[in-house]
């Protein structure tokens, strides 16, 4: 099984910005390639939007393990693959997206603002003034507020014992 997975897109488009210098449809992009002639004799395509966390669950099953409990990402090659919320950290510029079915909010620099996006193939469209999908701002704030400290938690809890975070987060996961 031979694996390509990019750690970010390359806003090579938008030069001479450079990566992670905006929020960019290539920024929420990013390539994964599974290749194997015997498990995929045709080749397919998926326009799913994933998440790093989807790698090492879809690689397990794949070769027919059980990924562990506490593994946060979804199976990406199962028959159907659960809808979640997923967020794009952008840290050069110290801004959070939430990706949501195609829509895309992210906060702003100062964290007292917003934009709203729907994410096309190669560029994010703003969305109108009108668009009823902006009602939803106020929770995906909330939620980007939410991820942040969670993933702060996360990664110092991990940092200072190695505990089984799973039987000890604070809230919820996104997703479960």
């Amino acid at each position: 099984l031979i694996v390509i997975v990019g750690d970010h897109g390359e806003t090579v488009s938008a030069y001479p910005e450079g990566h992670g210098l905006r929020v960019s449809a290539e920024e929420m992009r990013t390539p994964f390639i599974l290749h194997n002639p015997v498990l995929f004799p045709k080749p397919l395509e998926s326009r799913v939007c994933s998440s790093h966390l989807d790698v090492a669950p879809t690689i397990v099953q794949l070769c027919g393990l059980v990924p562990p409990r506490q593994w946060l990402g979804r199976n990406l090659i199962a028959e159907e693959i659960p809808a979640v919320m997923l967020f794009v950290s952008i840290t050069h510029i110290r801004r959070t997206c939430v990706v949501d079915n195609g829509l895309v909010y992210a906060n702003v620099r100062d964290g007292k603002g917003y934009e709203m996006f729907e994410l096309g193939e190669r560029e994010l469209h703003p969305l109108d003034a009108s668009d009823p999908r902006r009602q939803m701002s106020a929770a995906y704030g909330e939620e980007i507020e939410w991820f942040l400290s969670w993933s702060a938690w996360r990664h110092l809890k991990r940092a200072h014992d190695g505990v089984d975070l799973a039987q000890q987060d604070p809230a919820p996961i996104p997703g479960s």
